[in-house]
């Protein structure tokens, strides 16, 4: 199992994480901390008028799992509503990183970032 967890995908998303950075006069903004491990994300979104996503950006630190599954999480939440993005989860992040499963010390990492996203649409929803 642990030569499943560094395969080709977390490695792609943590030499080249996508939508790293911050953005101007986002409309949400969350600070997430997974306190087991010490991984820390802050999650920006900006919206159109029928609230989907037109642009996120993110910054964080942590283990490679953590920032792996921002980084795939954030492209797959573009053009997604709000809506639509409260109901993924790990089964959703899990796919999204070419993972059948994943142990159980290692969903909050893996959750860190959609975690974030959601709590971030809840403080103003």
């Amino acid at each position: 199992m642990t030569e499943d967890l560094y395969q080709e995908v977390l490695l792609e998303a943590a030499e080249n994480p996508q939508n790293y950075g911050t953005l101007t006069d986002p409309d949400f903004e969350f600070q997430g901390y997974n306190a087991s491990c010490g991984d820390k994300i802050t999650v920006q979104l900006k919206l159109d008028s029928e609230e989907k996503v037109t642009e996120i950006a993110w910054q964080g630190d942590g283990c490679i799992i953590s920032q792996a599954a921002m980084s795939v999480v954030s492209e797959a939440v573009k053009g997604k509503t709000l809506s639509q993005i409260q109901k993924l989860g790990l089964a959703d992040v899990l796919g999204l990183l070419h993972f059948d499963t994943i142990s159980p010390g290692r969903i909050k990492c893996s959750m860190l970032g959609l975690g974030s996203i959601c709590k971030a649409i809840e403080e103003v929803a």
